[in-house]
């Protein structure tokens, strides 16, 4: 009798240890893939907020210059692709000037940059330039009776400072009757960086290039 009873609790204790592990097995499962999927999630929704801020971001602005360049009289064009390079939008205007001793096509070109540095800037402001320079030429001899004014306008959320210091105190290339000038709008602070200093080559135009950034490019 006393080896039934050894051979019963044996078995008991047996089937105890199964059913523990066959509990802990399932409770060990769904608390393994909690974690990750709450992280995962987290992450995700932090990162689409931010783009979506920045979308409206860029959007809201836009829509502020572009009604003000209809109201000054440009044509304003979306999209626009020049070689490897994509102008979000390309406004367009031309006027005789009498104070600039003939015609002035003006140009003011908008794109979006995921981050800025120096080299990156100088390269777009030359391919701003050089599709102004093609775009709609006056049918005289270059340089007689016409300017070319290209505001090049690079969009970003964050400038680092060594970036606006440079857009601030170097002046741009000299061109004959015509001119670079690039322009930063940062998205996150609200701000304008422009040429602040006046360069002798162009100098009766700086101030006038500078209230035209202030009354078309100010938030």
């Amino acid at each position: 009798m006393v080896w039934i009873t050894w051979l019963v609790v044996v078995v008991l204790s047996l089937v105890s240890i199964i059913w523990l592990a066959t509990a802990y097995h399932r409770l060990r499962k769904p608390l393994g893939l909690i974690k990750p999927a709450v992280i995962t999630s987290d992450d995700t929704t932090s990162k689409e907020a931010g783009g979506v801020q920045k979308h409206e971001a860029t959007r809201d602005y836009c829509l502020k210059v572009v009604q003000r360049l209809w109201q000054l009289g440009f044509s304003v064009r979306a999209n626009v692709q020049y070689r490897n390079q994509t102008f979000t939008h390309v406004a367009k205007r031309t006027a005789f000037e009498i104070e600039k001793f003939g015609f002035t096509r003006t140009f003011f070109i908008l794109s979006e940059f995921d981050r800025l540095d120096v080299v990156t800037l100088r390269s777009y402001s030359k391919t701003c330039f050089k599709y102004a320079l093609r775009r709609g030429r006056i049918p005289l001899p270059w340089g007689l009776c016409h300017n070319t004014f290209c505001y090049s306008v690079a969009l970003a959320y964050g400038v680092d400072s060594a970036v606006a210091h440079a857009v601030r105190n170097v002046a741009p290339p000299r061109h004959w009757r015509a001119a670079e000038i690039l322009v930063i709008y940062d998205l996150a602070t609200k701000q304008l960086y422009y040429l602040e200093k006046t360069p002798l080559w162009g100098a009766l135009y700086w101030d006038h290039f500078r209230n035209n950034i202030v009354e078309v490019l100010s938030p």
